[in-house]
């Protein structure tokens, strides 16, 4: 597989896969050996270590041995890049993203770990600025012994890392908020380690770190391999909106908030920000691994939530009310992958580009899959009734998402009296649900799997919201009804922030006997999330007048 990669080779044309339009792309089995073993070689401890990055960073020349084999770094280097290029241009993206778990998950290894060492060696060689920030984002999977070392370990590679002095005396707090704060300060995209999950963390109170919300997970977590890369798409779609904006526009926006931004002694952010709404109500959580079936129930009761009939998802978006028109945005985060030589977004299409069908008709077609339209079984007859009883309206059956309805006809044909057949027919398809669930997965994926993963990036441990004033958006998995959403002038991203204090009294709670942070409302931080509207920075018209908030 590197020996084609390397070669510039498409995925289609390389010899280990199995590759039919319209289905999902398969490891031949001949070569699924080698992946199981390439995967198990990727999975050593040794390619987690962030001291391994600066081995293959720092020195002018670098040998990869293993056992008695030795892989020229050219050899890494081109199978890499070529495998990277064809993963996010058009002629393979499909193909990469139909591939099933072991071919799939080895590819996100690859791009997670490998292509990142490869990246950072290559802008070391061509003296490109490198930033701390840039290095935590990439190796947010990385392993150390000491947290603090998720900084002081890359001290070697950094181009600029006057702002920062390792100092091993420090407590944990204290030397990660000094440094996450100098990265915001100091870096130009120092911004993003503000941005992203509070999941990873540990909370019990054995091995809780009590480092402060304000400072993301990124920072000093070790991430799965899959989330890594999701969060990176985040990020990415984030950057989209503030680079809409004009290059100008986000670097004023940046340093005014790096101006006014302060850190208290007790490791307390005082920054300003724009209260814009208060979440009333929430959704589930969607889930997708392991639980594909229940997928199509949590878009069914968001639509709920919100307020969105099935029948307003008109063929012409234009042709849609405000409310569906804010909820398929919010669905997608108002972004669209950009096929290229590296991963990019814009903003989705509503109508056809260059022959290919637009953003909204590819969402519209694969919502109608995973969450279709009810459709009636056919006439039946009335339900059995008691005496004195009042009939009852025959429940209206779900289109497939595979076509089982053949087999329903054939086993319950239409002179069945109508209340036996709707209960039969909803058991066989329960049956054919519950034992095909790979099935499902398989004829979604093959449906269009550029869009089916690009929704995944914007709803993975996402929860839908409504505010106090009725508009939607999407809010990390740990938020609760009272979290307001904030625009903190410089981020990309509104924050979903939990209050501290008494809205009333922001003395009655929360004093650290620090005269500054304590005399301004108090808050920790849930996440990040997409509010439409508000993205970017935007929203400098809408909401509450800017403020001086604390978060801790």
């Amino acid at each position: 597989m590197f020996a084609s990669c390397a070669a510039g080779k498409h995925l289609s044309d390389l010899e280990c896969f199995s590759v039919t339009k319209g289905k999902r792309t398969d490891i031949r089995a001949e070569y699924k050996p080698h992946f199981e073993a390439f995967a198990a070689l990727l999975d050593l401890e040794w390619w987690k270590r962030t001291w391994t990055i600066q081995e293959l960073a720092l020195p002018s020349d670098i040998q990869l041995l293993f056992a008695d084999q030795e892989l020229p770094y050219s050899a890494l280097k081109n199978a890499v890049d070529g495998l990277t290029r064809h993963s996010t241009e058009k002629c393979c993206k499909t193909h990469r993203l139909a591939l099933r778990g072991l071919g799939f998950d080895t590819i996100v290894t690859i791009e997670e770990r490998i292509e990142s060492m490869v990246s950072t060696r290559q802008q070391r060689l061509d003296k490109t600025p490198i930033t701390f920030t840039q290095l935590r984002r990439r190796f947010c999977g990385s392993q150390v012994s000491w947290k603090r070392d998720s900084f002081y370990g890359f001290l070697g590679i950094v181009t600029n890392k006057n702002f920062l002095r390792p100092d091993y005396t420090l407590s944990l707090r204290q030397a990660l908020t000094e440094a996450v704060f100098g990265c915001v300060k100091s870096e130009s995209d120092g911004v993003d380690l503000l941005l992203g999950e509070r999941l990873f963390r540990p909370q019990d109170p054995y091995r809780r770190l009590h480092v402060p919300s304000w400072v993301s997970d990124a920072s000093f977590c070790t991430f799965p391999p899959k989330w890594a890369l999701m969060e990176r798409r985040r990020l990415g779609m984030y950057a989209s909106f503030a680079a809409s904006g004009g290059t100008e526009s986000s670097e004023k926006l940046r340093k005014s908030f790096v101006k006014y931004l302060k850190m208290s002694k007790n490791g307390i952010l005082i920054t300003k920000s724009r209260r814009v709404a208060t979440i009333g109500r929430l959704g589930d959580v969607l889930v997708d691994q392991g639980q594909w079936l229940d997928v199509p129930r949590v878009l069914t009761s968001w639509m709920d939530l919100a307020g969105v009939k099935r029948d307003s998802w008109r063929e012409n978006p234009e042709d849609n009310d405000a409310r569906t028109d804010a909820f398929w945005r919010t669905m997608i985060n108002d972004s669209t992958e950009i096929d290229g030589a590296s991963l990019s977004y814009g903003r989705p299409t509503t109508t056809v580009t260059n022959d290919e069908p637009s953003d909204y008709s590819r969402l519209r077609s694969l919502w109608a899959l995973v969450n279709p339209a009810p459709k009636s079984p056919g006439a039946r007859g009335p339900s059995p009734t008691t005496e004195g009883s009042t009939p009852q309206p025959q429940a209206e059956v779900g289109v497939d998402p595979f076509s089982i309805q053949p087999l329903i006809d054939e086993w319950v044909p239409d002179w069945v009296p109508g209340w036996i057949s709707d209960f039969a027919s909803d058991f066989i398809r329960a049956l054919a649900l519950a034992s095909n669930q790979d099935a499902v997965h398989d004829l979604v994926v093959s449906h269009d799997s550029k869009m089916i993963y690009h929704l995944l990036a914007c709803l993975w441990e996402r929860r839908l919201f409504v505010t106090n004033d009725g508009r939607i958006g999407l809010a990390p998995r740990d938020a609760q009804r009272g979290d307001e959403v904030h625009v903190i002038p410089g981020c990309p991203a509104p924050f979903i922030l939990r209050r501290l204090d008494d809205a009333g009294n922001v003395n009655a709670n929360w004093q650290l006997g620090d005269w500054e942070s304590d005399a301004v409302p108090q808050y920790m931080v849930v996440g990040n999330g997409f509010y439409h509207g508000c993205m970017g920075g935007g929203a400098q018209n809408g909401g509450a007048a800017e403020e001086k908030i604390a978060l801790h």
